[in-house]
């Protein structure tokens, strides 16, 4: 499968996990220059492509369509969100240009796809400059987030921001589990002043209250990145990077 660009100074490499509805992968690329001197025009070149599973064995995955993004997706992720109003699933991607913050949502069409929204949000600022990343609630909307961000946004499915919640700096993704109707929002944060890692759960349903706040350590060795997954009763963390 060919993510060259079009000029060939360089590829479209693949920045995060896929998204898969049905036999349908959605699929996010980051431009990755192969020349000393690329251009200018392609530095926050990105796209999504959508790529189809194709039972055979000489053409087992096909691009249905493509399309060009108005900035870096680098740390994100597609996020796929049923939407009433269409009465169909809509592909969401965050993006950033010049550290400012956009989203935009998307209807596959199968063979072509349409812009649904594509809405910057200024009081949203990147030091980094990288997108957020989103995540869906499964009551409605969806939440997002930046790595090292103070605040946890909620989205409505249109892509007005709802609420936000303070919190100490984010280090890992964001997690959200128990019943439907009554979510708990796992995450791990870091106290800057003291350099405790601590994981929380947040109850949505009842004004974000602290359920409970796990002390995982002190200091950088102790930092929790990654994902945080559930099974049954258990918590399980991915460790700092120093450690794997």
């Amino acid at each position: 499968m060919d993510f060259s660009s079009n000029d060939g100074s360089g590829y479209f490499k693949l920045v995060s996990s896929v998204a898969i509805f049905h036999s349908r992968i959605f699929v996010l690329a980051q431009y990755e220059p192969e020349i000393e001197n690329p251009i200018e025009a392609n530095q926050n070149a990105s796209s999504l492509y959508s790529v189809d599973l194709i039972l055979s064995v000489s053409h087992r995955l096909n691009i249905s369509w493509k399309i060009e993004l108005p900035g870096t997706v680098n740390g994100t992720r597609p996020l796929i969100i049923y939407d009433a109003k269409y009465n169909q699933y809509v592909i969401l991607i965050s993006y950033a240009l010049d550290k400012t913050i956009g989203i935009l949502a998307i209807l596959d069409l199968g063979s072509t796809y349409r812009v649904l929204w594509n809405y910057s949000y200024p009081e949203i600022s990147s030091p980094d400059g990288r997108p957020l990343i989103l995540v869906l609630d499964p009551r409605s909307g969806f939440w997002a987030f930046l790595k090292k961000g103070t605040f946890l946004y909620y989205f409505d499915i249109s892509g007005k921001v709802i609420q936000r919640i303070n919190v100490l700096p984010v280090t890992s993704e964001v997690t959200i589990t128990g019943k439907p109707e009554s979510p708990i929002l796992l995450v791990a944060v870091q106290d800057p002043a003291t350099l405790a890692n601590f994981v929380i759960a947040l109850d949505l349903v009842r004004n974000n209250t602290v359920v409970w706040k796990f002390l995982v350590g002190i200091g950088d060795d102790n930092v929790v990145w990654g994902q945080l997954v559930v099974s049954d009763c258990l918590l399980y963390t991915s460790p700092s990077p120093r450690d794997r």
